[in-house]
């Protein structure tokens, strides 16, 4: 229950970040293994923009989350570290498969 609630929040933040993944993931296969510091710091730079326009536009269902006693700081840790997790695992995968 709990985790559908963390994913239901994050689904809005996932869609952006997740084609900025697949964006770094398709520059890895064109470009190769010379390319992770930049698709690193694009990743990270990018992730925290996201994030914050997705608490603007969650900002009043907020409340809601509150109610069941989970802070806006976790969701918002939970949807980063969700984000993370997939492009990482996707970038090792990818990695090994090049190699």
């Amino acid at each position: 229950m709990a985790t559908q609630i963390y994913l239901i929040y994050a689904k809005n933040y996932l869609i952006p970040s997740g084609i900025i993944s697949l964006l770094t993931y398709s520059i890895l296969i064109v470009q190769g293994t010379s390319t992770l510091s930049v698709l690193f710091w694009l990743k990270l730079i990018t992730s925290p923009i996201f994030l914050v326009d997705h608490s603007r536009r969650k900002q009043q269902e907020l409340f809601f989350y509150l109610n069941m006693g989970i802070g806006g700081r976790r969701l918002n840790g939970v949807a980063i570290l969700i984000d993370y997790a997939i492009w990482l695992v996707g970038m090792i995968t990818l990695i090994n498969l090049l190699s």
